[in-house]
């Protein structure tokens, strides 16, 4: 079961809506606003992450850029992720390797937890 979530987005906004949704559901959370920052937290935890929420276009480093890179270092590379986007060519090709879940932005709270139901 799904209890602890790292949150990536550089919108504090979605962060906190986000935050405020899965703690009330029972969710550990955290939340960094870039992929630099989540590869630096998620390397140095020490508690265990069940499951990323990734949005894709970022500044400093993109989604994309994370996914790359998360696949180098074995302690976090097979952490699951979901990924948040508005860029509709990612929902109907599906052509990010790995992800199994894209949720569609402008976020639905439906779309999340639903999407959580399936880890």
């Amino acid at each position: 079961m799904v209890k602890n979530i790292l949150i990536v987005d550089d919108s504090l906004e979605i962060q906190m809506l986000l935050r405020v949704l899965l703690e009330s559901k029972g969710y550990q959370i955290d939340c960094r606003s870039n992929g630099e920052e989540a590869l630096d937290f998620l390397a140095s935890r020490q508690k265990p992450t069940d499951l990323i929420l990734l949005d894709l276009q970022m500044p400093i480093m993109d989604g994309l850029t994370f996914l790359f890179q998360r696949k180098e270092l074995p302690v976090i590379k097979d952490i699951p992720v979901i990924l948040m986007s508005g860029d509709e060519a990612i929902h109907k090709t599906g052509r990010i390797e790995n992800i199994k879940t894209v949720i569609k932005k402008p976020l639905s709270m439906a779309s999340i937890l639903q999407a959580l139901e399936t880890f």
